[in-house]
């Protein structure tokens, strides 16, 4: 189905037509926008218009962080370190190559761990920033058995559908498998502008033309590991499972055990990476187990969705048996534990996981 009307909702939703003119690069601006993941810029204002480009890759708005509200108007509008980059870029000012390295990786353009357990195949996710306007952003691995990853297009999506199915494609990719031990990567990199790059994010600024915006290789130092733990730590503790247990809600209704998973509410539990598996009990002996994994669908990851700012709602259909107990006001003991799963990998802001648990009595 062709739907370009979804496009032009979208686009309006991300991109607000009432946006200040890229050259608008006033300090106080910057100094009270939000930099991403709901957090107030923590770096001091500086002069947009007289910044390096590696004062700009250092403050690069991630997924989350490519709007902002402007105080002055209240409008939804371009972050302004992204309409920087924009306006420097159409006027032909370059990044070199650690500085385009560092702002694709900043902004999360590309994301990869650089350890990796090696029963998995090495995943990348990739998504298009809107500084780079309507672009195509191509990796190429040199080392053999290893596949090439891409996000965007040189022509936009006039379909709903095939938008969002481009979007989840380029969010996570699998590239190859990796031994174990040290294992160095390179990925050339080429950035390619379609015919009218900023025809939508940036409609004041010129359109340059289709054109090849840059080349240049990325390192990544690999390394592959046995497990799963030895790449992303796990932690468990009183401290940790107390705070799990304050942003987790499990509530049985319409034969459906409903899980909520709020982890804005619990700051302690930033960066941590969430699968359970939970474990009804009932007259001393197990009902029910089902397992839930917490992440924020890799297409909401890419284009802006902030992945902790609502809460995460899972369900598991339960047995029969387990609907008529729980009818019957049964006291059920309720077992929460934290369990190794790949998709934890992929939840690429976690730099731990949760390995404890706790139990409770349930009426």
């Amino acid at each position: 189905m062709r739907n370009a009307t979804v496009l032009a909702v979208l686009a309006a939703f991300v991109w607000s037509a009432g946006t200040r003119a890229a050259s608008d690069r006033s300090e106080p601006w910057l100094s009270v926008c939000d930099v991403g993941e709901g957090q107030t810029a923590a770096v001091p204002p500086f002069d947009l218009a007289h910044a390096t480009w590696a004062q700009l890759a250092a403050r690069v708005p991630g997924p989350t962080g490519e709007t902002v509200l402007d105080p002055v108007t209240g409008q939804w509008v371009p972050h302004p370190v992204a309409a920087e980059i924009a306006f420097r870029l159409t006027r032909g000012d370059r990044p070199s190559d650690a500085e385009w390295v560092e702002l694709l990786t900043q902004s999360g353009a590309v994301r990869y761990r650089e350890t990796w357990p090696v029963d998995q195949p090495w995943t990348v996710s990739m998504r298009l920033p809107k500084w780079l306007g309507q672009a195509r952003i191509e990796l190429r691995p040199r080392s053999e058995g290893f596949e090439p990853a891409v996000a965007g297009g040189l022509v936009p999506e006039d379909c709903g559908s095939e938008w969002l199915f481009a979007v989840s494609r380029a969010a996570r990719q699998e590239l190859g498998d990796v031994a174990l031990g040290e294992q160095p990567l390179v990925l050339d990199a080429e950035i390619v502008w379609g015919p009218t790059p900023y025809a939508v994010q940036f409609p004041h600024l010129p359109n340059p033309g289709s054109s090849i915006l840059w080349t240049g290789p990325i390192h990544v130092p690999l390394r592959g590991v046995a497990t799963l733990a030895d790449a992303l730590p796990p932690v468990r503790g009183a401290e940790v499972e107390a705070a799990v247990r304050r942003a987790i809600k499990l509530t049985p209704m319409d034969g459906l055990l409903h899980v909520e998973y709020a982890p804005a509410d619990v700051p302690e539990l930033r960066g941590l990476a969430l699968a359970l598996e939970v474990e009804l009990h009932s007259g001393g002996e197990l009902r029910e187990r089902c397992q839930f994994h917490f992440q924020v669908p890799w297409v909401f990851q890419s284009i802006g969705f902030p992945e902790s700012a609502k809460p995460i709602l899972l369900s598991h259909r339960l047995s029969p048996e387990t609907v008529a107990r729980i009818r019957e006001r049964s006291t059920w003991t309720v077992t929460v534990s934290g369990i190794e799963h790949p998709a934890l990998l992929t939840n690429w802001n976690a730099n731990r996981y949760f390995a404890g648990s706790y139990e409770f009595q349930a009426p």
